[in-house]
């Protein structure tokens, strides 16, 4: 359960000694939460667990069993396997109690890091928007938008057929300026968050997923919305239906 690499406050790699209290306790406190996710959380689960030291990596050998089944049942048998979501749950309320102060700060700098890498994306984005090489590109989109009378619809996640075109020229918009642009920012970012899968694959287990395609993804709407966001500026400084005239009243 603990992997190479992990720096935790209860082994000392020189003298060998291993804090077994301090991760029974961490164990004591993982496994309940496992067992509510699980539905196990009832008078007919127990569970036990012992500490074993007879490998290179200090590990915890975890039993649960219940005096009367309360799990589903699937081909007559109950349900013997859980979630995937439960083990790593497990793995991470125990890593997070015997991990060292100086760990626990990487990995809070870490992630302080990868929001501020997003937000200079996002800032690089709307500077380039004001630019005036941008204004055709937008003035494409902004005749492609549907007249909506919530203009909150102009995101996106919108999926209609009457919003298709414009949600395709801003996702245009925004891959052209991740590739060139806003290409050192957005891979900095990227490779922030490698780091982080990497970190928790030493820490968790080499099953953690991927997440950049996911935060790619995410990354992708948002600063599509943020383009949309402009677009609704634009739209509401004048009753004037000539985008340029409208533009030089939106800031």
């Amino acid at each position: 359960m603990l992997h190479n690499g992990t720096k935790v406050v209860n082994y000392d790699p020189e003298t060998g000694v291993v804090n077994q209290r301090a991760i029974e306790r961490s164990v004591q406190k993982a496994i309940p939460e496992m067992l509510k996710q699980e539905e196990l959380n009832v008078p007919e689960t127990f569970w036990w667990a012992d500490v074993h030291l007879n490998t290179n990596h200090v590990h915890v050998h975890i039993s649960i069993s219940q005096t009367k089944n309360t799990r589903p049942l699937k081909f007559g048998e109950p349900k013997g396997t859980f979630q995937a979501k439960s083990l790593k749950k497990i793995k991470s309320i125990v890593h997070r109690e015997v991990e060292d102060k100086v760990s626990r700060k990487q990995d809070i700098n870490l992630e302080k890091k990868i929001d501020e890498l997003k937000k200079d994306v996002v800032d690089q984005l709307k500077e380039n928007l004001q630019q005036q090489q941008q204004q055709k590109i937008l003035e494409q989109i902004w005749y492609a938008l549907p007249n909506y009378k919530d203009k909150r619809r102009w995101r996106a996640s919108n999926n209609s057929y009457d919003f298709r075109e414009a949600k395709l020229l801003a996702g245009k918009l925004v891959d052209d300026l991740l590739k060139t642009d806003l290409n050192q920012d957005y891979e900095k970012y990227l490779l922030a968050i490698k780091q982080k899968d990497s970190d928790n694959r030493e820490k968790y287990g080499q099953n953690i997923s991927d997440s950049i395609p996911k935060k790619q993804n995410d990354l992708h709407d948002y600063l599509m919305n943020r383009v949309f966001d402009e677009l609704k500026k634009v739209d509401a400084v004048s009753t004037k239906n000539n985008f340029s005239e409208r533009c030089k009243g939106r800031k």
